[in-house]
């Protein structure tokens, strides 16, 4: 399904009848602009839907216990501290709890019940008291990110809703480069159900099929190039060679339409295990070689994004139905196989979108992130994923201190007009991060103000309210969660003194400071971090940082600076 195709304002009949279509029919993440790649492999560019609004509220209302979904009915959220639980360690709350005043308490349990049960990641492999889950307005869950215990981390996006409920409403999950490799280390091999299911959506869907099989091309390019670069020892050359091996395997058998597909989760585990001694011999490998496996990292991370993480069957659902028919030999070769033999594929050097992709994209990237405020960033030093059409699908891009966001370009690159890219923040210190190097224009403060004047955009100028109300409610919490010393004190007052200020611009039809605004927030964060706080007032500075100033920045700041920008 086609991006541009899909409403923003779909009913839930619209929905049901999308995402009851046959597998076979509906491709999950290509459209109709095909590629022609050098050894003849015609690809299909990837895509991913991005559901309505009214779509998510209505998947928070079926999935979240009703007295959360209630909270959700109203527009206009009543957050006073009367009516909303407080963040207690180990206490029972009395009143409902809301999603977006304490997202670890509502969605920890559900996301670590997704991880293991459909993922097959065991929470035991990832770090929960460092999970951040971003809570929008409506109370629905929009992103999550896990930190694994051998390094690196797992964002994951949840475009059609939170819990999904079958494969095609999966998250797009976006890994970075020690994330990957610790998830093929401790995820679970696919289990008998689920690789009947996979296998099913790779019988059905041969764009799916092509589009895995090219990435395979891909990963066994990287390490045919590293193994001709030269002074590999020779446990790291056989660790390659085996890699190689089974690239070839599972890559015939793909190219066999009627062949049973090899499970994603297998031959990935067995490439990232060759690319982890690549990675962790670094005294063994030149700079040029380093620069070969961390592309060669970037080519897996597409993979378990795009052919294993959202190929599964959700846990307790459905699996993907088998084709009612073998594809004929005619219908196989109308989709373009047998594929390319592997042999001269593998001795074929990568595009240049994927050898070097900051090539390819840099320019554009620039003025994207320009477009959102970061003027300063060095194009080399960013992760670039680039799917098996060559097309940019994420970016991750430092912002000093450790900290990044991770942009993933669900609508496409460039990035059309009137879209919005999805973005999250490392961390519950990332947003602050970015507001600290962000820079806001007048003419991007007027267009904002243009923007939310719109009576087309009055949805979102209330939901923008309710993120301020919430920010309010949560530092209110933290005013009276303890005792603070009369720094945090002055610390909360100003942030609450702020906050006031724009509600009331905003009440009274005018539009304030928005990036200013909450870069305001984000210095009493920063300042507040430093403050002697009980675990109580540490879990709402957490909610504050990691969920509430993020999804402030996103929504109300980030999406509409993109929606506005001149194509």
């Amino acid at each position: 399904m086609a991006v541009n195709n899909i409403s923003n304002t779909l009913n839930s009949t619209n929905i049901n009848s999308i995402n009851n279509q046959n597998p076979q029919s509906q491709s999950t993440n290509s459209d109709a602009q095909s590629l022609s790649v050098a050894n003849d492999l015609s690809l299909t560019r990837e895509d991913v839907s991005l559901l309505g609004a009214d779509f998510l509220k209505l998947r928070l209302q079926q999935s979240l216990p009703s007295q959360i979904s209630n909270l959700v009915s109203s527009p206009s959220i009543n957050t006073n501290l009367s009516n909303v639980a407080t963040l207690s360690g180990g206490t029972t709350p009395t009143t409902p709890l809301n999603p977006s005043l304490n997202p670890k308490a509502v969605f920890d349990t559900q996301v670590n019940n997704f991880l293991d049960k459909t993922i097959g990641l065991d929470p035991s492999r990832i770090r929960t008291a460092q999970t951040v889950e971003t809570v929008n307005s409506a109370n629905v869950l929009q992103s999550s990110q896990i930190q694994f215990k051998n390094g690196g981390s797992a964002t994951s996006f949840y475009t059609a809703g939170f819990p999904p409920t079958s494969t095609a409403t999966l998250p797009r999950t976006i890994f970075d480069d020690q994330g990957v490799l610790s998830f093929y280390k401790g995820a679970d091999p696919l289990n008998a159900t689920q690789l009947q299911s996979v296998q099913n959506l790779y019988a059905g869907d041969l764009t799916s099929r092509k589009n895995y099989a090219a990435n395979l091309g891909n990963l066994a390019k990287s390490l045919t190039t590293i193994s001709n670069s030269g002074n590999l020892n020779s446990g790291l050359q056989g660790k390659v060679n085996s890699a190689i091996n089974s690239l070839r395997t599972a890559y015939n058998t793909l190219s066999d339409v009627n062949a049973p597909a090899p499970s994603p989760r297998a031959i990935y585990a067995q490439v990232a295990d060759a690319y982890r001694a690549l990675a962790a011999s670094s005294c063994y490998v030149n700079p040029a070689q380093r620069d070969m496996i961390d592309q060669g990292i970037n080519i897996l991370s597409i993979g378990a994004s795009n052919y294993d993480t959202n190929r599964v069957p959700v846990a307790g659902t459905p699996i993907t139905p088998a084709p009612q028919s073998p594809t004929t030999p005619a219908q196989a070769q109308a989709a373009g196989y047998p594929l390319a033999n592997f042999d001269t594929l593998k001795n074929t050097p990568l595009t240049a979108a994927q050898a070097n992709p900051a090539q390819v994209f840099g320019s554009d990237v620039n003025n994207y992130l320009k477009s959102i405020g970061l003027n300063n960033v060095n194009l080399n030093n960013i992760e670039y994923q680039v799917n098996s059409a060559d097309k940019l699908q994420s970016i991750t891009v430092p912002l000093g201190n450790g900290r990044n966001l991770t942009t993933f370009f669900n609508g496409g690159f460039p990035v059309p007009a009137a879209t919005a890219p999805q973005v999250a923040f490392k961390g519950t210190t990332g947003a602050r991060q970015y507001l600290d190097v962000a820079q806001n224009s007048a003419q991007t403060q007027q267009r904002l103000t243009n923007y939310y004047a719109d009576p087309a955009n009055a949805a979102r100028r209330t939901n923008y309210g309710v993120n301020l109300q919430n920010l309010t409610t949560a530092f209110q919490q933290l005013q009276q969660a303890g005792n603070l010393s009369q720094s945090a004190k002055n610390q909360v007052q100003d942030a609450l003194n702020t906050l006031q200020k724009a509600t009331q611009q905003l009440n009274n039809g005018g539009l304030p400071n928005v990036l200013g605004t909450y870069q305001k927030l984000g210095d009493n964060l920063d300042q507040l971090a430093c403050a002697s706080l009980n675990q109580q007032q540490r879990s709402i500075l957490n909610t504050l940082g990691g969920s509430l100033l993020p999804v402030g920045v996103q929504n109300y700041y980030l999406v509409p600076v993109s929606l506005t920008q001149q194509a």
